[in-house]
């Protein structure tokens, strides 16, 4: 198991700012289906095993784990990261980037701010910024520098963004998958 954290977790780079990812929408999916699980479960305790729901209720504790431990989103859903500000430009962090630590990344649906009145903006999605969902961690970079925001508050950049390696079980890489499974029983 430590062989996979390894192997799909990234190193932590220290972002220049407090920041606080939440997920906004639960995936439609889990990484493992009730078949899958099924399957898993009668190879070794035949048709005595445990029930659907008890099977369903340790797939999702396994999926939420899973997800928790590597720090990847493996079903496609929706997360919001918080922060204090954003970043300044600095010898770790030249081009003052956003880091977008739950990978896979997808898409940048929205960057909102609050200005330096309070009054919640949200940055133009062409030629504000720069997305680069191909790296690990994803970065946002400004087209020249990022604006003004309220200072002395907390939470005043909110960044919107699609996570998770696809709508399906199958998109799943097949390391996390089994992880899931193994850890169902």
């Amino acid at each position: 198991m430590r062989t996979l954290v390894r192997m799909f977790k990234r190193p932590h780079n220290a972002h220049p700012t407090m920041h606080h990812t939440r997920r906004t929408a639960a995936p439609a999916r889990r990484a493992v289906t009730l078949s899958d699980a099924l399957a898993q479960v009668r190879e070794y305790e035949g048709d005595n095993g445990p029930g659907d729901a008890y099977l369903e209720a340790c797939i999702a504790a396994a999926h939420e784990a899973c997800e928790q431990r590597t720090e990847r989103a493996l079903i496609t859903s929706s997360w919001q990261l918080t922060m204090d500000g954003f970043p300044a430009a600095c010898h770790g962090n030249p081009l003052a980037a956003i880091r977008i630590l739950r990978c896979p990344v997808q898409a940048v649906v929205s960057i909102k701010y609050d200005d330096a009145d309070g009054v919640e903006q949200t940055l133009a999605t062409t030629g504000a910024y720069r997305v680069n969902i191909w790296a690990e961690p994803a970065t946002i970079t400004p087209v020249g520098s990022w604006p003004a925001t309220l200072t002395g508050h907390t939470g005043t950049v909110r960044v919107t963004f699609l996570a998770g390696y696809g709508d399906s079980p199958a998109d799943v890489p097949m390391p996390l998958r089994q992880w899931v499974l193994l850890a169902v029983g």
